[in-house]
């Protein structure tokens, strides 16, 4: 870690300096790059227009193998960049909690600014869960590797078994003639009124108001921190997977990637073998009809289908790694951890994207643009986001987004500028800093 400026107090010195380039782990920065771009490729499923024939079965193939796949890879880089900040600081003396703290508040600023202002479309903005569960995961900043498993696995069941309690009474009650009609009756209510506020926002969406779209992401935020369900959510994902990252940090598992090969081909393996199997059963569960399906069979399918979603992230992400492991395969690869470095800024960038794409006074593409164009799309603007990041990042040290949140983070301004341009320098030893 480079050293902080001049005016810095001694005991923050070692601290106060964020990562510099030659410090960070290339293969941890090239999967953050292909998880960005995971993202705007799922995203654009917003643009999709359906219609009968190839397009649908594209827009299957899309739930199946993009939607939900990539934000489990940024989940879990998430916690291990947490156990990488803690090494660093432990090895030089240091306390971290104030300074992760500050880290964490000013990503909550991010979140909220995102939802609240550039988000075109509610898809359930990350950054504020983020920062909520990074909090949740400080409690478990000292627990051994086993513990930290342990827990992740109960985090994962807590929410499984709160789905199982409701839909049990839920069958009870339609299993019993006193309560089946006022059952039935409830639930076509829930089912009317959300499909309403769902076309109203489209509809809002659509036509481009930014100010009644504001109103109605600011309807969603308040829906949300309402609801139990929402918070059994965060723990399951994405606090799970906070928690097997920081598992795979405190085991070093990319400080020692050569010795830990095995571990991440049979991480791919399996994460190919059960995503396959869980969004079978899931896509079975969907289009059968319900007689040819039991009722608890296709609750199974729900249950499963996050899971297979995480395992095929996994899937995607060791075997980027083990590519990248191959001289020709890490040259082609390199360019992901630009990107990767930037992926708060390109996050963002995202949300303004697509705040041009859809609504009707820029663009107008929402719901207008068959899936294998909107795929196209996708490249576009991921192609753009890669050319910018290597542009950037060979005349500064961080993108501007980060460059804030560094400078919220540490309380003081942080050089940007690199003296003499050179080329994208990325070393071996450091995370997300």
């Amino acid at each position: 870690m480079s050293s902080g400026p001049a005016t810095c107090p001694p005991l923050m010195e070692a601290v106060v300096a964020p990562v510099s380039p030659q410090e960070r782990t290339e293969s941890l920065d090239i999967l953050r790059g292909w998880a960005v771009f995971g993202i705007i490729l799922a995203d654009v499923d917003i643009l999709f227009n359906i219609t009968p024939g190839t397009d649908y079965v594209l827009n299957e193939l899309h739930k199946v193998f993009v939607v939900d796949k990539f934000w489990p890879l940024f989940s879990f880089l998430f916690g291990l960049g947490f156990a990488m900040q803690i090494t660093r600081a432990k090895s030089r003396g240091q306390d971290f909690l104030p300074l992760y703290r500050r880290r964490l508040l000013a990503l909550l600023l991010f979140g909220l600014a995102n939802a609240l202002l550039l988000l075109h479309v509610w898809r359930g903005e990350i950054l504020h869960r983020y920062a909520l569960c990074g909090f949740l995961l400080l409690l478990f900043r000292k627990c051994s590797p086993r513990t930290l498993l342990l827990a992740a696995a109960l985090c994962l069941l807590i929410p499984r078994v709160y789905d199982a309690v409701l839909a049990g009474t839920h069958l009870l009650r339609l299993g019993n003639p006193q309560t089946a009609a006022q059952a039935v009756q409830e639930e076509a209510r829930r089912e009317v009124k959300s499909r309403a506020w769902d076309a109203e926002y489209k509809r809002i969406a659509r036509e481009g108001d930014y100010f009644a779209l504001m109103k109605r992401r600011a309807q969603a935020f308040t829906r949300q921190f309402s609801s139990l369900r929402f918070y059994l959510r965060q723990l399951e994902f994405p606090f799970a997977l906070f928690l097997i990252g920081l598992y795979a940090g405190r085991r070093q598992i990319f400080e020692n990637l050569s010795a830990n090969l095995q571990l991440v081909r049979r991480v791919m393996w399996w994460g190919l073998g059960l995503g396959l199997v869980g969004q079978s059963v899931w896509l079975v569960s969907e289009k059968l009809p319900s007689p040819a399906w039991p009722y608890f069979t296709r609750q199974a399918g729900s249950i499963l289908e996050p899971f297979a979603d995480v395992a095929l992230s996994f899937f995607y992400a060791t075997a980027v790694v083990l590519l990248a492991q191959h001289t020709g395969w890490r040259k082609f690869l390199a360019p992901l951890a630009a990107p990767g470095r930037m992926a708060l800024t390109n996050y963002l960038l995202q949300s303004v994207a697509f705040a041009i794409l859809c609504p009707r006074y820029a663009l107008g593409l929402f719901e207008q643009v068959r899936p294998a164009q909107a795929w196209g799309v996708a490249v576009v603007i991921f192609g753009l986001e890669l050319v910018i990041s290597l542009w950037w990042l060979r005349r500064f040290r961080f993108g501007p987004s980060e460059w804030l949140w560094r400078a919220l983070t540490y309380g003081q301004l942080q050089p940007m500028r690199i003296r003499q341009p050179s080329p994208l320098a990325v070393g071996k030893s450091s995370g997300s800093g």
